[in-house]
């Protein structure tokens, strides 16, 4: 997916591939799901949600809004 967005031109700007992959594991591993949802008791569709956002923003280039 961080090559896909690269070749998109869509990453942030100064944003590696290496480090978009980093962030991604972040914010979609099994880690962040068990922390919301299992130890957080948030519903699956809120954490779906809510990561969707934050990976959103902390990859994407926003100069095209």
């Amino acid at each position: 997916m961080a090559g896909r967005l690269e070749d998109l031109g869509a990453l942030r700007e100064g944003l590696t591939r290496g480090r978009a992959t980093d962030i991604l594991w972040f914010f979609l591993g099994h880690q962040s799901w068990r922390l919301y949802v299992a130890d957080c008791g948030w519903s699956w569709n809120h954490t779906e949600k809510w990561l969707a956002e934050r990976v959103s923003t902390a990859l994407l280039d926003d100069r095209n809004d």
